[in-house]
This record gives structure tokens, C-alpha cells and sequence, in this order.
């Protein structure tokens, strides 16, 4: 069993994620004060479905925010950044018919090099990070 507490783990996952207490709170559910008490261990007893919105929002299981089992390193996913994260919080609040209409956007515009291709700007970071 993993010794690091539940308030350190999902603090750790917020910080790995570069995420705020108010954009986590809001995703969840609950207020960024709230949040903090989980983190810092002033609540103790987090309702289940705060657990399981903070395990969909890292990308974790229930069981690993809980203590219970080690996080799966093999998926090879990555983090989400906050914008990805919106993306999806918007995506998730359209119906049928939007969501389609999203679809078929994406994959026009990602047929489009103009928009895949790295841009000046992303290629000069590219060559100077390598």
C-alpha cells in the first residue's frame, strides 16, 4: 500500500497537472476551499463522487487516489493540459448533434496541413529544446 495520504496524492496530481484548486473545483463540483481541505487534510471523509471526478479528471483510478493500488505507468497517456482539459468539459456539455458536429470538424481540419504542421514559432522551440 502506498504510504503517501490521500489529501498528497490528489495534491500532487493537481500540481503534476498544473491545475488550480478553482479549475479542479469547478470540474468536480466543489468549491476551491473545499478542495484545499482534501488536499491539506482538513476533510478526511472526500464523498465517492468527489473521488471518482478527480480520478476522470487525472486520468487514475478511484483505487489509486484511494491508496489502494500503484498508478499504471504502462498506458504511455499523457497529462492534459488546462486548455485539453476545458476542450473536453465543453465537448461533454453538448448533445448529440453538437458533439457530431465537432467531430466532423476536427477531422476536416486535421486533413488540413495548415493546421497539423507545426508552425514557425512551434519548430524554433522544437530545435531549441532538442
Amino acid at each position: 500500500r502506498d504510504l503517501m495520504s490521500i489529501g498528497k496524492r490528489i495534491k500532487a496530481l493537481r500540481i503534476e497537472r498544473n491545475l488550480t484548486l478553482e479549475y479542479v473545483g469547478q470540474i468536480i463540483g466543489a468549491s476551491k476551499q473545499n478542495l484545499y481541505k482534501y488536499e491539506n487534510e482538513i476533510i478526511t471523509n472526500i464523498p465517492s463522487d468527489k473521488i471518482e471526478k478527480l480520478a476522470v479528471l487525472y486520468g487514475v483510478s478511484p483505487c489509486y487516489i484511494m491508496g489502494w493500488e500503484v498508478p499504471n505507468t504502462k498506458n504511455g497517456t499523457e497529462s492534459l493540459s488546462q486548455p485539453e482539459h476545458e476542450l473536453i468539459s465543453d465537448y461533454r456539455q453538448l448533445n448529440t448533434s453538437g458533439k457530431e458536429k465537432v467531430k466532423a470538424y476536427v477531422n476536416d481540419i486535421k486533413g488540413n496541413p495548415s493546421f497539423t504542421e507545426p508552425e514557425p514559432d512551434e519548430k524554433e522551440e522544437a530545435a531549441s529544446s532538442a
